[in-house]
Parts: C-alpha cells; structure tokens; sequence
C-alpha cells in the first residue's frame, strides 16, 4: 500500500515539472480586416448599372456602379459649351487692340491733334482695357462652373476608395441611393489584416508596440505567420480584467480571413510558465510513515 501511495506522489510531481516545459504561452485572437469602407453615393438618383459582384476584388478608383445621371450630363453639356466659346474675349482683345493704335496715332500727331482728341483716345483706350478684363473674368467664371458641373457628373459613378474585395452589395439597379448616407458596398482590404487579442491584465507591462507575435490557425492545416504589435490599450476592457492589444500581420495569400480565431504567442515577451490559466493542481504530499505498534498493543 506505501509503494503505490509513493508511486503517485511522483507521478503527479513529474507532470508538474512537465507542466513548466511547455511552449510559449498562447492567447485566442480574433482576425479584422486592415481596412473597411461603407461606400454610398456622393449624389441622389437611381442607380442604372451594377458593375461589380460579392466576392470581386476591385482596384482603387475602380467603378461599383452608376446612377442615371441624364440631367447632370445635359448641364455640365451647357456649361461646357459656354466655357468653350471665346467670341466675345477674342473681340475685346480686337477693340483693345484697335484702341491702342488709336491713342498711338493721336499721340504722334503733332498741333492738329487737340487735347480733347488725346483724352477722348486715352478713354477709349481705358475703356477698352476693362472690357477685355470683364470678358476674360466672366470665361473664368463659364470655365470654374464647368469644371463644378463635369465634378458633379464624376459623382454619379460610385467608385471603389481603395483596392481590396466586394464584401457586401447592399443595393440593385433601380433602387435609389437616397437618403445619400445610404450603403451601398462594403469594401475591405485584407492584404495585411490585425488581429484583436486581449490579455490579463498582468500582461499588460509585458507588452509594447513593436513586439513580436507568432500566429497560428488549426483550420489553416498549421500556417503560420509574424506579426507586429502596432497597439496595446493603457486601459482595460469594460466590465473585464483584460486589456486590447493589436497585432498587425502580413497577408499576401489572403489566408487569414476577418472572423478567424487563430491562436497568439508573444515568445519574447510572455514564455511559458506565465500563462493565464490556472493555477497547476499541487502535488499530493508523500503520507507519513507511523511507527509500528508495540506487540503487546497488537495483541
């Protein structure tokens, strides 16, 4: 009966010890896309083509859609066209021209040329000045009008913001884009993607902006990747004895998809033996050997 009370005394010491020679301690992290746009339209109207479906990836700049921009497209025509006719600047440039030869000739000409004759010249060529001025500053203004109506009309075309896959299409051809905060797609980028991980808090001055972290993830068959640690909170989590930490993580294949759970180390920083789990169970005691009875005691 004492060897096999001694037997599992040392059973249970060993798997403590083994308990210490584990792998650096893991944290459950959540993956979240680098980035996430609700993508609306910038004007009201119907939408008249859907150029894209979920799942397509898209370049930056890249068109979504279009809406029905058939009025948009008529005053940006009449005020193009306005911008383009320079008739009348070219005509004041004419009589600016002429003015000036005028008050030249009236200049050189020497006692037949009266003072009235100078000062009806220099008016007329002063006048001519202004005219031309007026005629550039309103083509300006035809041209600054233009340019506002041809933006206008860019804004029927709704545009990817950067590259990255159609996540959702939340509208369809004939519906309209009001009110303008309407949604329309949901864009997102996972060529790099962060992962959320929230420690104890008696991690929380082990860890700093720039640490390395090892990811792994079962339902990707063992894949592994290295990430950076971009973001630790200085405060807890409502309600909770955990602390927010950020870990930016490199994702060419785009295997790592928002919504992953994958498992966190910090080997530099938090190695095994600190883990947040329970304390290991003790081991039980040795029992106490009690001298033997006197024989007399035993009869």
């Amino acid at each position: 009966m004492r060897k096999k009370t001694l037997c599992c005394f040392f059973l249970a010491v060993a798997a403590a010890l083994a308990m210490g020679q584990e792998s650096p301690e893991a944290f459950v992290g959540v993956v979240v896309a680098f980035r996430t746009s609700m993508v609306n339209a910038k004007a009201i109207g119907n939408v008249s083509k859907i150029a894209v479906q979920e799942g397509q990836k898209v370049a930056e700049g890249e068109q979504l859609a279009q809406l029905d921009d058939t009025l948009a497209r008529a005053n940006y025509d009449i005020a193009r066209l306005q911008a383009e006719d320079t008739t009348e600047v070219e005509s004041a440039q004419l009589q600016l021209e002429q003015a000036k030869r005028d008050l030249e000739r009236v200049r050189k000409m020497d006692k037949t040329a009266t003072e009235v004759d100078i000062q009806r010249a220099e008016y007329g060529y002063a006048l001519a000045a202004k005219t031309l001025s007026a005629k550039q500053q309103e083509s300006r203004r035809l041209m600054a009008i233009a340019a506002a109506r041809k933006a206008a009309l860019d804004d029927y075309a709704v545009r990817a913001p950067f590259a990255g896959i159609v996540a959702q299409k939340m509208i369809e051809v004939g519906e309209t884009t009001a009110p303008v905060e309407r949604r329309l797609f949901e864009i997102i980028d996972i060529s790099r993607v962060y992962i959320d991980v929230h420690p104890e808090v008696r991690h929380i001055r082990d860890l700093a902006v720039g640490d390395t972290a090892a990811i792994s993830c079962d339902v990707l068959e063992g894949a592994s990747f290295t990430g950076k640690i971009t973001f630790v909170s200085p405060s807890l989590d409502v309600g909770s004895p955990h602390f927010a930490v950020k870990v930016r993580v490199e994702n060419p294949g785009e295997l790592l998809r928002p919504g992953m759970r994958v498992s966190v180390a910090f080997p530099d920083k938090i190695p095994a033996g600190a883990a947040d789990r329970a304390p290991a169970p003790r081991a039980a005691a040795p029992p106490r050997e009690t001298p033997e009875a006197p024989a007399a005691a035993r009869k």
